[in-house]
């Protein structure tokens, strides 16, 4: 009689916890993996250098996006195929994004796509192999949920240990009625120069296009500067017509979120035109910290996604599918706000009756350097970057740059020359920079460490206003930042509200804020 073996009694036992053994892990294991890993990269730029700038909407939907995406290839695969191949799916994402997170492919034999195929292929097969082996799935598990978490936990101390916001008006200037309410457009060109530091440093002469503003009937200061390096404090302080901090601040997380309110609408400017029956018309721009607020009556949006949300993705494999004819939001939106300003009469067609109060924040001719002198888009990888100069290019590159920086500045003013033409003669134009360019000023350097030369270019800065007929010739021309306004508003209510003296501070995230002494007409004295 042949005897029968239990082979299920016989075989050897199997290692690990019943998740660890099974051929595919349960749902919930699924759900925090996929969510850690959607994640991952969103909050390495909430805790990064970039936090103080990032969009924390773009990190949310990015990876709440991400999130859904995921799970639900998740649970098709798991309905349609064996469940060993989603543990398998599982895996392979783990290994695969923490790869593309690494950048380890970034330069040299290992760039361009095929070595990433090839790579993404070693990887696929590894997972292939070892999917199913408990440590391996273990340690799969492990390793997104830690980072994920750890990035969170840094996340959420950094906003929890962020002091309250320091910054504010300093200087208000009382409410006030009007005696005349022209449409009132406010233009600022991100960065843009000063015509003498054009000259100096850039080798162009802006004089023909200054004095065709001034054969419009602007006025044109020649000796104007910014109070602020960076355009956080700059335009809060042209918005409010007073310095934003008090002596010896200290900028964080929560004094951008203040200063991002005062840009969007939460100003003493806009405050004060709607109580003088104004409409007010805003364009995003590119930034979250530029968002249409509540004091918004017409929004004119930002590209989407915006910056943040961008920078995300371009590090995706799904990146290269936004912003293929731009590069990226800054230059779409250059794009959009040249055809709003170029075609005044239709961008304004179904504004409403009344003065209106519109303000155009145009990255020009800020970098990336994308826009020729016929805003033409022509993306150029060495043209890319949000700052002229990092201090590692060529002599080369530099010099090219700053042909292309000198060609957005000639797209800026074709523009600018555009819409004039189109206006009537007693629409009031406020035409300014935030600051200077910074092709020898280093944002991140110690303010002990500029050098006078970086200070001259940054600090000098546009201001062109035409005013009413009658108040034509009193813009002076060493007008600084916070007094610009004053000057238009004192037109406006026949009052003579009291100009502030010049200070001039540099500024960066979460350091202090330092005061310069710069001279008025030449900053590198």
């Amino acid at each position: 009689m042949t005897k029968t073996v239990d082979t299920a009694r016989s075989a050897p036992p199997r290692l690990g916890s019943s998740i660890t053994n099974r051929d595919s892990p349960p749902l919930w294991w699924a759900v925090i993996q996929l969510t850690a890993l959607s994640f991952h990269l969103p909050l390495t730029v909430l805790t990064g250098n970039q936090s103080a700038i990032a969009s924390r909407e773009s990190v949310l939907l990015i990876g709440g996006a991400v999130t859904i995406i995921s799970m639900t290839l998740y649970l098709l695969l798991g309905f349609s195929v064996m469940p060993k191949w989603r543990a398998l799916a599982l895996v392979s994402v783990t290994i695969i994004y923490f790869w593309h997170w690494s950048g380890s492919v970034g330069g040299g034999l290992l760039s361009g796509p095929i070595p990433a195929i090839a790579i993404y292929v070693l990887v696929a097969a590894a997972a292939v192999k070892f999917a199913q082996r408990h440590f391996f799935k273990v340690a799969a598990f492990a390793i997104s949920v830690a980072l994920a978490g750890t990035l969170g936990l840094l996340a959420i101390v950094d906003t929890l240990k962020a002091p309250a916001a320091s910054v504010g008006v300093q200087n208000p200037v009382e409410a006030a009625q009007f005696t005349q309410t022209p449409d009132i457009v406010l233009i600022v060109l991100d960065g843009y120069g000063r015509a003498d530091v054009i000259d100096s440093v850039y080798g162009h002469d802006n004089g023909p296009f200054l004095d065709g503003l001034v054969d419009e009937g602007f006025d044109v200061a020649q000796e104007s500067i910014a109070n602020y390096s960076i355009t956080h404090l700059s335009i809060p302080a042209l918005l409010n017509m007073s310095y934003m901090h008090p002596d010896g601040a200290v900028i964080g997380n929560n004094d951008l979120h203040y200063l991002a309110d005062q840009i969007s609408g939460g100003n003493d400017l806009v405050e004060m035109l709607k109580a003088n029956g104004y409409s007010y018309v805003h364009a995003e721009s590119d930034h979250w910290y530029n968002a249409c607020g509540d004091n918004v009556d017409i929004c004119l949006p930002g590209p989407k996604p915006d910056i943040t949300g961008h920078a995300l993705l371009v590090r995706t494999p799904i990146g290269g599918l936004f912003y293929r004819d731009t590069g990226d939001p800054t230059t779409a939106l250059n794009r959009t706000r040249v055809d709003q300003l170029t075609h005044w009469d239709e961008t304004t067609s179904e504004w409403p009756d009344g003065p209106v109060f519109a303000f155009f924040h145009v990255q020009l001719p800020h970098p990336p350097l994308y826009m020729d002198s016929e805003c033409e888009v022509r993306v150029d990888p060495e043209l890319g970057g949000r700052i002229m100069n990092n201090g590692e290019m060529s002599p080369e590159q530099l010099e090219r740059r700053k042909e292309a920086w000198v060609e957005q500045v000639e797209c800026a003013n074709a523009t600018i020359e555009s819409f004039v033409d189109q206006l009537d003669d007693d629409t009031v134009v406020v035409l300014v920079s935030d600051h200077g360019p910074d092709l020898n000023f280093m944002l991140e350097s110690n303010p002990a460490d500029l050098d006078p030369e970086g200070l001259a270019e940054r600090f000098p800065s546009l201001t062109a206003v035409r005013l009413p007929d009658e108040c034509r010739g009193n813009l002076p021309d060493d007008v600084d930042t916070v007094n610009t306004f004053r000057v238009l508003t004192n037109c406006l209510t026949g009052q003579t509200a009291e100009t502030l003296p010049t200070r001039n501070f540099i500024a960066g995230f979460g350091g202090p804020i330092v005061e310069l002494k710069l001279d008025r007409q030449n900053a590198e004295d």
